[in-house]
């Protein structure tokens, strides 16, 4: 049986363990902030990522009315309930995303991709009440916000998974439906000053209703799955899309239609679309900013604690979708990056829609950029990004000193050279 916790840590968890069935009053622990506080510390100190605070708990409460307190029972009872899970049946749930947004008559629908292996649809809602039967669709748009707009806004995003529970399944495509999103924004703001912000104003072209459902058709499962997505409604900026315009969508979907390779180019983009989905839809300018600044830390292949921000700025600049030098670009993404410092470490939120809208524009070309590398197989990992930004400043003859050296170790692990 493995141990869920590092050795040197044994002494801490069992300290724990004592303190917090002290606490058990015999239907549950008393709440204090420390049982806060050691939950978080033994789920992060776990070996485990599968042990999350949630079941950590649960296996908690379970041994305290069985009056059992050791770490090793614990052990033995957390591998159990993995076994079970990983053997449990695994239901089906379709995933309907509300969008407020139509899309013209030129569309046939379900509108059909496959993305990270994962077929996606865009669907109205007449044929989801087909499948599912009108009165179940309507009484969720009852729960949700959208049923006032359901006149106006007629289509959704459909993914399906399969899981032990609603929430399972939805961890499995979470991402998918990240970068998906961020496809379709990235798509329609390319290059665009189209950032607003006040109130109801729509960031993203493709704004969400609010909730995300989890429809099953397994008759033993009681409930419609509905869980939080978005912070409020926005009003869109595009009511209708139109064929023409969904060509560049398809191109990046099909760009990245499989799980891409650990490390490698396509993995990076699809990071990328799926903080830029997320960034572009929120409501303040300085989490928009936040936001974006990620994007560029991911493009810089930034090291978190080691990558400098000159670094990033340097980097950002040498695909400037300015017609001025580069220097001046670096300069403008100081500006910028000191405006992100002052956020996270002094709590100064002062970005404005222009310092936003900056900062899209680097991440937009930069994006574009690598788009175009990974379409002509010209760099495909992450390595070769980084190899690129370090000696894309060297001279002609240190890169020339740099061919002839690579050559010579590799003459000398063939044998050819001693």
């Amino acid at each position: 049986m493995p141990e869920l916790w590092d050795g040197k840590d044994n002494k801490l968890v069992e300290s724990i363990f004592k303190t917090l069935f002290l606490s058990w009053k015999g239907n549950g622990f008393s709440f204090t902030p420390e049982l806060s506080a050691y939950r978080k510390l033994l789920s992060y100190m776990s070996t485990d990522s599968r042990l999350t605070e949630s079941l950590l708990f649960e296996i908690l409460c379970q041994m305290a009315k069985d009056e059992k307190y050791s770490v090793v029972e614990f052990e033995k009872r957390f591998e159990n309930r993995i076994a079970n899970v990983t053997t449990a049946k695994k239901t089906e749930w379709v995933f309907v995303i509300p969008l407020m947004i139509n899309f013209s008559d030129e569309f046939a629908f379900p509108i059909k991709m496959k993305f990270f292996n994962q077929m996606i649809f865009i669907s109205k809602w007449s044929s989801l009440a087909k499948r599912f039967g009108k009165k179940r669709i309507n009484t969720l748009l009852t729960k949700n916000s959208l049923s006032k707009n359901i006149n106006t806004y007629k289509t959704a995003i459909v993914l399906t998974s399969y899981g032990s529970s609603g929430y399972n399944a939805w961890q499995k495509v979470d991402f998918t439906f990240d970068a998906f999103r961020g496809i379709m924004e990235f798509s329609y703001l390319y290059n665009t000053i189209s950032l607003s912000l006040g109130r109801n104003a729509s960031k993203g072209v493709f704004p969400l209703a609010g909730h995300i459902w989890g429809l099953c058709e397994d008759l033993s499962v009681d409930e419609d799955l509905i869980f939080f997505l978005t912070a409020d409604e926005c009003k869109p900026k595009v009511h209708v899309i139109r064929k023409k315009n969904w060509s560049s969508v398809l191109y990046l979907v099909q760009l990245i239609k499989n799980i891409p390779a650990k490390n490698s180019i396509n993995e990076l983009l699809a990071n990328c679309f799926r903080l830029y989905g997320q960034s572009v839809n929120h409501n303040f300018a300085h989490l928009i900013l936040l936001g974006l600044w990620q994007i560029a830390e991911e493009l810089s292949c930034s090291m978190p604690g080691q990558t400098k921000t000159e670094t990033i700025c340097q980097r950002l600049a040498k695909h400037s979708p300015y017609n001025f030098s580069e220097d001046i670009s670096i300069k403008l993404l100081q500006i910028i990056s000191k405006k992100r410092n002052d956020i996270v470490h002094r709590g100064i939120n002062e970005a404005n829609e222009n310092d936003v809208n900056i900062l899209k524009t680097f991440c937009d070309s930069n994006i574009a950029w690598l788009v175009n590398l990974v379409a002509n197989n010209k760099l495909n990992k992450k390595i070769d990004l980084e190899n690129y930004y370090s000696h894309y400043t060297q001279s002609d003859n240190h890169l020339k000193s740099i061919v002839s050296t690579i050559n010579y170790i590799q003459e000398t692990r063939t044998g050819g050279l001693k």
